[in-house]
């Protein structure tokens, strides 16, 4: 079910859920309203939930974690609150999680580094708080990885490091953020940290690191739509999200 752009508004309807066979439901961009219907986690045969621009409120269902057949939850840029449901890393088969731009606040949890097929994660610009779980770290399939503007603290685990460095490896991240907006991060100064391979500046992720490579100055992010041409020479182009 394709009904992406269609100014459509009023609450999702809870009926959704009474229909088992759907497989993709994309409700992106319209006026809709309210909160996500917990009914959509009887969705078992959903292989893409795209919900994103939107003006919904209230929590992510935990009950999401159970759709077996996800590859893709899209539910950025609305009004969403409370925290990230743990059960969403119960999703072995998830590739895309984007959250970004919601009133999200919490952890992360350290469960989503069960998703081992993750891809993408976005939960940028939200009110997250605490530290980069490590688990993260074993996400060794994410091609993208944006956690700025939030209210992140604490060092970035070893784990991570590692991670995010490949950031200049073919089989690495081609894009990872971990600032600004997160000032509270650092990365401690120790050998194992030097040892990460590191971008050509000496940052992992957008943290600087410790030791003999001086930090440059960080450019603006990349926001979703169309980059600049000095952005693009450096990163790939954020697709919008649907």
């Amino acid at each position: 079910m394709y009904l992406n752009s269609n100014d459509l508004s009023g609450p999702i309807p809870a009926e959704l859920g009474n229909l088992p066979s759907i497989k993709v439901l994309h409700l992106s961009s319209n006026e809709l309203s309210g909160s996500i219907p917990v009914e959509l986690a009887n969705l078992s045969n959903l292989t893409s939930l795209g919900l994103s621009s939107n003006q919904l409120t209230g929590s992510i269902p935990p009950g999401l974690g159970g759709l077996e057949s996800l590859l893709f939850l899209r539910l950025g840029e609305n009004q969403l609150t409370g925290g990230i449901p743990p059960e969403l890393g119960d999703i072995s088969t998830l590739q895309y999680l984007r959250l970004q731009e919601n009133q999200l606040t919490g952890v992360i949890p350290a469960a989503l580094g069960n998703a081992l097929g993750l891809e993408q994660l976005w939960i940028y610009d939200n009110q997250l708080t605490g530290g980069i779980p490590a688990e993260l770290g074993d996400l060794t399939n994410l091609d993208w990885m944006i956690l700025y503007d939030n209210q992140l603290s604490g060092p970035v685990p070893l784990a991570v490091a590692q991670l995010g460095g490949a950031i200049q490896s073919t089989h690495g991240l081609s894009r990872c953020e971990f600032l600004p907006g997160n000032a509270g991060l650092s990365v401690p100064d120790a050998q194992a940290y030097r040892d990460a391979d590191l971008d050509a500046d000496g940052f992992i992720c957008g943290v600087a690191v410790p030791g003999p490579n001086p930090p440059l100055s960080i450019g603006p992010p990349i926001r979703d739509g169309l980059p600049t041409e000095a952005q693009v020479q450096k990163t790939p182009p954020v697709m919008k999200d649907r």
